[in-house]
């Protein structure tokens, strides 16, 4: 994968990754640019593009390891959208199984 895309792939494995039970280190985000979209980057880089990142508006925490704090949509709403989901007339089972799974398989912490 070409290299000037190295921001948006960390940022990808922060949304992916990383909460604040689950953090991760620089050295775990080098392994997994290494592993997902085979990209090798020093250390020094890799805190180039968490500030980076951070100066753009990224709610990014630094505690010796890093996550996104803010996602798309708080643990509620999540919870209101899958409940509304599941519950939807409009929806067979099998849809609404198919829409939650879909949605799980890119999510690893919610």
């Amino acid at each position: 994968m070409d290299k000037k895309l190295l921001p948006v792939c960390v940022l990808k494995l922060l949304e992916d990754y990383s909460d604040e039970a689950h953090p991760l280190t620089k050295n775990d985000i080098i392994q997994l640019l290494n592993k997902y979209y085979d990209l090798e980057i020093a250390r020094k880089a890799v805190g180039s593009v968490l500030q980076n990142l951070s100066d753009l508006g990224y709610d990014i925490c630094n505690q010796k390891s890093y996550y996104l704090n803010e996602r798309q949509f708080t643990k509620s709403e999540l919870s209101f959208l899958i409940n509304s989901i599941l519950a939807a007339n409009i929806l067979t089972k099998n849809q609404a199984k198919d829409i939650l799974k879909k949605y799980y398989q890119k999510k690893v912490h919610i």
